[in-house]
């Protein structure tokens, strides 16, 4: 589990809706969220890899159909929540990840 931690890159917090969203049924009995808030925390150190990254969700598979939720346009701050508010997204997803900058 140490070795695990240590090579964490941030923290993330996500705000869910319980629930379908009113745009699209889930997945037959899969639960489905609508993601309204993400929050993270660069590990120290570690901000500048952040930038050109970006939060995906997918309603279908853990591995397929992904589709953008918010990408990292600015550099993180060290020691400092980052939010990004998604109050206008009504879709339920599955799956949500994140995908480091390329």
């Amino acid at each position: 589990m140490r070795r695990v931690l240590s090579r964490l890159v941030l923290i993330v917090l996500l705000a869910l809706t319980g629930g379908p969203s009113a745009a699209e049924p889930p997945a037959p009995g899969a639960p489905s969220y609508v993601v309204t808030r993400i929050r993270f925390y660069p590990r120290e150190g570690h901000a500048d890899r952040i930038k050109g990254g970006r939060f995906s969700g997918s309603l279908t598979s853990a591995t397929n159909d992904f589709e953008a939720l918010a990408v990292i346009k600015d550099e993180a701050h060290e020691k400092q929540w980052t939010e990004i508010d998604l109050s206008k997204n009504d879709r339920a997803y599955r799956f949500v990840k994140w995908e480091g900058p390329q």
